[in-house]
Parts: C-alpha cells; structure tokens; sequence
C-alpha cells in the first residue's frame, strides 16, 4: 500500500461545519484540481470523476465518525482509499489532512504518483479556501 498525504491544513470553519460540506459529495466538484478534472458527478453517497492520465474514479463513503474523519472507497484500476481527517483547533478553526492509500505496483507508482498527490494537496488546499454561506 502507498500512501499519499497532505500537509496539515487550517480551515476557518469549526469541524461541524466543514464535516458537513465535505459530507456533501456535490461540493468536490469545487475541490479538485479543475484543470485535471473531467466528467465530474456526484450523488449523495458517491462521486465520480475522470484524471489524466489515470482514468475514471468512483469514491463511495464507506464510514464516517462524526466532525473528525469521513472514509471513502475507490473504485478504478486499482483499489484505494481517500480518508479526510479533521480535529477542532478552535471554536471556529479546524486543521484538515487528506490521505490517499492506494495499492500500486512499481510500475503504476511510477506513473500515478504525481496525479494523485496533485489530488490530495488539491483537495486539501481548497477546502481552506471555500467559502460556506
């Protein structure tokens, strides 16, 4: 299993608030790289989306504990994880991570590697940059 994590994040809503748009599978649409990013979709379990060079994904939501962690299950050419985890800083301030685990031979590591680590910082560097009405 290869890991692929971001930088620790500060996000100017409470974890409450930032769990419950990130919950919202219609809002990653927002959070992806969109210059990479194709054939965006989204259910209210679900969301999909097409990367170059890597191929469609589908991400179901397969557990989720309340304003600290949300856990998705990939489908594509390989199995992998994407887990946001979130811990209260302040009233009003949550520090957010994003990681992916993805199970990559050699070869796929090789080709994959920067896309889905350009994934993870993208996702985690956007979400500090929502704004939730």
């Amino acid at each position: 299993m290869t890991t692929f994590e971001s930088a620790v994040k500060t996000v100017n809503y409470s974890d409450k608030t930032i769990f419950q748009f990130l919950t919202n599978f219609k809002n990653y649409e927002n959070l992806l790289p969109a210059d990479k990013i194709t054939h965006f979709s989204a259910t209210e379990t679900s969301f999909g989306f097409s990367i170059k060079p890597l191929g469609r994904f589908l991400l179901q939501i397969v557990g989720k504990e309340e304003f600290k962690t949300i856990k998705m299950q990939g489908e594509a050419k390989v199995n992998f994880d994407l887990v946001v985890d979130l811990v209260p800083f302040t009233e009003e301030i949550t520090k957010l991570k994003v990681t992916i685990n993805a199970d990559l031979n050699p070869f796929e590591k090789m080709i994959a590697a920067k896309p889905i680590q350009s994934l993870v910082d993208s996702i985690a560097d956007q979400a500090t940059q929502i704004k939730i009405a």
